[in-house]
């Protein structure tokens, strides 16, 4: 994400209010290698082993910000070297690239994506 496009951090704050686990990485502070560790701990951290299958992962998806391009994306996830456990029985991936934003606003669309089946605020009638 961009930490100077509001429609960056309105998406970051969105995706928060939908009760993901969000991490943002900002494009002013991505070669920072403090927070390059921190973004690999949070990777490894949402990676986690099926309970049947201990050989595959479920994995944390990087999405796109609106003002980064797909080649600012795949660029950035080249530079994050996640070193796997010696005793990791899986060759699941640490992460996905997601190059759309779920589209929460969309009601139809909102459980398809993944977004929260309600985030309108809206308090319910008793």
């Amino acid at each position: 994400m961009d930490a100077t496009s509001l429609e960056d951090i309105v998406d970051f704050w969105n995706l928060r209010a939908s009760g993901r686990s969000v991490f943002p990485i900002p494009r002013q502070l991505q070669d920072d290698p403090g927070l390059r560790n921190l973004v690999i701990d949070f990777l490894k951290h949402h990676r986690r082993p099926w309970r049947h299958n201990p050989e595959v992962c479920d994995h944390a998806s990087i999405i796109r910000g609106h003002s980064r391009s797909r080649d600012e994306l795949m660029a950035y996830a080249k530079t994050l070297n996640v070193a796997k456990e010696p005793d990791d029985p899986s060759d699941s991936p640490f992460l996905s690239l997601q190059h759309w934003y779920p589209r929460m606003w969309d009601e139809w669309a909102r459980d398809k994506d993944g977004a929260v089946a309600d985030i309108s605020g809206e308090a319910e009638a008793r």
